[in-house]
């Protein structure tokens, strides 16, 4: 089972020390850092926190990790080290990032439009998710969009659109992902 511990070694830059986690488990270490910080008032000569205030808000997070691992079960014992503090350097920071899906949010604001309004929406939307060739889109790099973008097989055979207002939103898309 892991063990947890406030773990204070390196003084930076600007005379403070960062208090982090030091996370046992199989025998082997790993340390988490905190956005705690103490200066040399707020330690002894040992480099032990003396300040309350700070012990308080770091037990706090050491009880945060035991109840992760709590959670977790049995689970843990199958980790090893690596993996059991990127988890809890996940769910300590709020769990997963939010992740938009491009697609579904426009196809909700599309089906929210007046059918004037929709029907000029519509059919540029379709020839994005050919393009694409997915019905779900969400937080990518640009270089994806880079390497999607080349793809020579693009043609749109939609005749709501016109030829010059197809060029200018490829003109667009170009220079919104920096492909000039």
């Amino acid at each position: 089972m892991a063990t947890f511990k406030p773990d204070i070694q390196y003084k930076r830059a600007d005379d403070t020390y960062n208090i982090r986690i030091r996370v046992t488990h199989n025998c082997k270490i790993r340390r988490l850092s905190t956005n705690l910080f103490a200066t040399s008032a707020d330690m002894t000569k040992s480099l032990k926190l003396k300040n309350q205030n700070l012990i308080d808000q770091i037990n706090a997070q050491i009880s945060q990790c035991r109840t992760i691992c709590n959670e977790l079960g049995f689970s843990v014992l199958d980790m090893n080290v690596d993996d059991l503090t990127n988890i809890l350097k996940t769910k300590l920071k709020g769990g997963e990032k939010f992740k938009l899906d491009f697609i579904a949010f426009a196809n909700d604001e599309i089906d929210k439009m007046k059918n004037g309004t929709a029907a000029i929406y519509n059919p540029a939307f379709n020839a994005l998710k050919r393009f694409i060739k997915r019905d779900m889109v969400r937080n990518k790099t640009r270089s994806h969009y880079r390497e999607n973008s080349r793809r020579a097989d693009f043609a749109v055979k939609e005749k709501p659109l016109k030829r010059g207002f197809l060029i200018f939103l490829l003109q667009r898309r170009y220079r919104i992902f920096g492909l000039d």
